[in-house]
């Protein structure tokens, strides 16, 4: 106890030396500029309570504290302005019909998860005509964006006749041996992703068009109901009898990382063990008024991580989905993270790393009716 009380003498010496602008001895009394000896003297044969040492170095540690609370933040303090994800500069809409700046844009912030939208100007959608507004979303700290519109009021019979014929248009498709052409090379896979909307597919016929993996849909999360894909399981099995390497992924628009945990938990329980020859892939991609959701660019990123996370625990390695624009816009994906790109494009220009790609959604294999995603994998991250 009596060593104790020495050293903490000396700290509250130091402390109030460098509050006083003195400076401690090595027995812990102060130097000053007093005058009276004796005074002096009473004042090193009293020593200090344990009381006011210890309000002393209270008090020593709060300012400590405070002082590093005021760097931290002033360290984190935000000066990004959110970001508009979509908005347009012309919208037309036609008399009569309800306008709202807020249906037709979709922004977002990089820490602030409820960002403020403004508009300067009016829209009267009972006269036609041309209006000019200005959209401006502004954060928490202040910091703001605008963008200009334009919005025009059209009469009805301005408007397009409904029971006009247009003539339909073939999209067109990539057949997948051009595919495997262009692409293939030593090292490098060629796959592609399916969910219920390819209907019934005969694997063993994919299998023999050249294609050597599968990413499947697990499970689809919206409008706040949890399903798995309709074709999850025969896909999964006719797939991997046709020897084809497989993996699957999980589609959602969750806003918070317990709901994302839980469906995490679903999908560990649903793949019940099962070998996957690729990570299991992480897709949130509802950016259309992606402001309903309340979510930051952090926010967003934490997601991700809740879902690696957990299904790190159950074994599975994950990989982050998304377009090349969000990647570098929104995602902030760090070393640990495997991403498969989608970007629809001959060569794409994304600088980043990633281990899968997805080239197109217009590919055409034997086996599936109709338009398939079409995806090269390049190996492990």
């Amino acid at each position: 106890m009596k060593k104790l009380l020495v050293i903490q003498v000396l700290a509250v010496s130091f402390v109030l030396a460098a509050c006083s602008g003195g400076k401690a001895t090595a027995t812990g009394s102060l130097e000053t500029n007093m005058s009276d000896s004796s005074a002096q003297a009473a004042a090193a044969s009293v020593p200090p309570s344990e009381s006011s040492i210890e309000s002393a170095l209270t008090e020593s540690s709060a300012a400590v504290a405070s002082e590093q609370i005021q760097t931290v933040t002033q360290t984190q303090k935000d000066t990004e302005a959110p970001l508009f994800l979509s908005c347009p500069d012309q919208i037309t809409v036609n008399t009569g019909d309800e306008f709202n700046v807020y249906d037709n844009v979709s922004y977002i912030d990089n820490m602030d998860s409820d960002v403020n939208l403004t508009v300067d100007g009016n829209v009267d959608t009972s006269s036609a005509g041309t209006y000019d507004i200005s959209a401006i979303i502004t954060d928490d700290a202040g910091n703001s964006r605008s963008h200009d519109i334009t919005v025009s009021v059209a009469a009805q019979s301005d408007a397009a006749d409904p029971g006009e014929q247009t003539q339909a248009t073939e999209t067109p498709r990539i057949n997948y041996d051009d595919f495997i052409s262009r692409y293939s090379e030593d090292g490098v896979l060629v796959g592609i992703d399916v969910s219920k909307w390819q209907g019934e597919i005969d694997f063993n016929a994919v299998k023999a068009a050249g294609c050597d993996f599968v990413m499947i849909r697990a499970l689809k999360y919206t409008e706040g109901e949890l399903g798995v894909d309709d074709y999850f399981s025969q896909n999964l099995a006719n797939a991997k009898a046709a020897g084809l390497k497989v993996g699957v992924y999980y589609n959602t628009n969750a806003a918070d990382t317990q709901t994302v945990a839980e469906h995490a938990e679903a999908l560990i329980e649903l793949l019940d063990g099962q070998t996957l020859d690729f990570p299991v892939a992480f897709d949130w991609e509802s950016w259309a008024c992606c402001q309903q959701y309340k979510l930051s660019m952090s926010d967003l990123n934490e997601l991700y991580s809740t879902f690696r996370d957990r299904m790190q625990q159950a074994g599975y390695e994950s990989m982050l989905y998304a377009s090349k624009y969000y990647l570098e816009t929104v995602w902030q994906p760090d070393s640990d993270t495997a991403v498969w790109l989608a970007n629809y494009t001959d060569q794409t220009a994304y600088e980043g790393d990633y281990v899968m790609w997805q080239v197109n959604c217009i590919g055409r294999i034997d086996g599936i009716d109709g338009p398939v995603d079409i995806d090269l994998y390049y190996g492990e991250h």
